[in-house]
């Protein structure tokens, strides 16, 4: 009709296109921080699998460590000992007032040493060779015979896997005269009487 007046658009906040394509734009952007907080949780869970097994790898590596330093320990302290034992058996053999005590085999076996005691060195060396490993319940026994007097028990004693047995023994002060030795092989709790003795011997 001449003259009539045109509707007036909406404003644009208004518009159904508008609100579409931000609608549109949401979605957009919730995908996208989707698969951005999925990629990130699945680079997470890797890292994490690869940390947890580096820490048990770290942890098998510091426990095989420990192990190594307690052996290396062990052998220290072993070598120690080894070389305090020489001194004690190179004091005990150049003393002035060493007595030699030779030890002689029993009638059936093959065990045989000697014992070298010196009062000035305070020290006994025992030697001995050819034990075989005492029966279950029965242990060796080291004994002095003194010039005088019962015998003295010192203690038990372990050769090792070769049969040797190899040791200083302290001698005290007040040890009687020693006049000889002997070796025992008894059951645990037994005194000399009840014992066999295995190797002997006396000051020559």
């Amino acid at each position: 009709m001449p003259g009539a007046v045109a509707p007036a658009s909406p404003p644009w906040y208004q518009r159904v296109s508008f609100w579409r394509s931000l609608a549109g734009m949401a979605l957009a952007l919730a995908l996208g921080c989707a698969a951005v907080a999925l990629e990130t949780a699945s680079e997470l869970s890797v890292r994490s699998t690869a940390f947890y097994h580096r820490l048990q790898f770290l942890r098998s590596r510091i426990a095989q460590l420990r192990t190594q330093a307690a052996n290396a320990e062990r052998y220290l302290a072993a070598l120690r000992a080894e070389r305090a034992a020489r001194a004690d058996v190179n004091q005990v053999l150049s003393a002035d007032d060493a007595i030699v005590i030779p030890l002689k085999l029993d009638r059936t076996g093959d065990s045989s040493g000697m014992v070298v005691i010196s009062r000035k060195a305070g020290n006994a060396i025992v030697e001995i060779a050819g034990l075989p490993p005492p029966a279950a319940g029965a242990t060796y026994v080291l004994w002095w015979l003194p010039a005088r007097g019962q015998p003295i028990k010192v203690g038990d004693v372990t050769p090792r896997r070769d049969g040797r047995l190899s040791l200083t023994v302290p001698i005290s002060p007040g040890t009687p005269h020693i006049a000889g030795a002997v070796i025992t092989l008894e059951p645990r709790k037994a005194d000399l009487r009840s014992s066999k003795r295995v190797v002997e011997g006396k000051v020559p």
